[in-house]
């Protein structure tokens, strides 16, 4: 803790509590795995580790890193008050996780297979784990900052993490669709190169609503306005960083022939590309 120039190392109480927070993040990592485990219809521990199923061990991966995100948030808050601190956790917790959980059902209506064949393609297990990761930094952003009052602090989480996983799925839904690149019909066929593509925009993408989301609310109106300007501008840039790249970086090729052409190594920079500009855009103080 800082006092002026000076330091004041923390106490023991202050230990415990940091130590009774990791067991309570810890449990309901474990806890999201198990209900997981008890709900899907097969066997998870043979899918994962005597079948060795590629595509839903992404799934499975992201929603793990998903969750962790967006408990992370949750991790940092440190009232004058251990007992309201381990309150928001728990609350937050059981938000962040039933919400995860439900997004599983919503994941495969956006993110499809083009045949049941497909449905265990490492494509469409990568795309929809980006998903759910990207969806973790939007719910853990709706759980930061504070609130005039405890009913403003709850409507502004539940309406800015549903229009900021709105936001994700509407992206995906239309990016996919704009030639030459096609990318959802490109992954519903398996396509690994257009894979990396849309994994690394909607991570890129999340990683900016994030940014958008996250802070103090100040009114309904700037708070609006300031998500929607930065989804909008974050959307133009990223388009406009294909192009670039299109135009400058691949200068042997073009991204619409590396998507129909499977080149997995190529669309993997683009995706860290499309990340690391994420990463300079989403720390920017306005």
């Amino acid at each position: 803790m800082r006092i002026g120039q000076y330091y004041e190392l923390p106490g023991l109480g202050d230990y415990g509590l940091a130590c009774l927070k990791l067991v309570i993040f810890a449990a309901f990592i474990v806890l999201a795995w198990a209900i997981i485990n008890r709900i899907t219809a097969f066997d998870d521990h043979r899918a994962l580790f005597e079948e060795r199923k590629v595509a839903y061990a992404l799934q499975r991966a992201g929603l793990v890193f998903g969750q962790a995100i967006a408990l992370i948030a949750l991790l940092s808050v440190k009232s004058d008050s251990a007992w309201e601190d381990l309150a928001w956790l728990i609350g937050g917790g059981i938000w962040i996780t039933a919400l995860l959980l439900g997004l599983r059902y919503l994941a495969p209506l956006v993110i499809s297979a083009g045949s049941p064949e497909l449905e265990g393609s490492a494509a469409v297990g990568l795309v929809r784990g980006s998903f759910y990761a990207a969806s973790g930094l939007v719910i853990g952003a709706g759980l930061t900052g504070s609130a005039p009052s405890l009913a403003t602090a709850l409507a502004s989480t539940f309406i800015f993490t549903g229009l900021g996983i709105a936001v994700l799925v509407g992206a995906y839904l239309g990016n996919g669709s704009i030639p030459p690149f096609n990318l959802n019909a490109r992954v519903k066929e398996g396509n690994l190169a257009a894979a990396f593509i849309a994994s690394g925009f909607t991570i890129a993408l999340g990683l900016v609503l994030r940014n958008a989301i996250a802070g103090e609310f100040v009114s309904w109106s700037s708070g609006l306005v300031g998500f929607a300007a930065t989804a909008v501008i974050a959307l133009a840039l990223f388009y406009l960083l294909c192009v670039v790249i299109d135009l400058w970086v691949i200068t042997n090729t073009t991204l619409a022939k590396v998507v129909e052409g499977n080149h997995e190594v190529a669309a993997a920079v683009v995706a860290v590309a499309l990340i690391a500009m994420a990463l300079g855009v989403s720390v920017i103080a306005i």
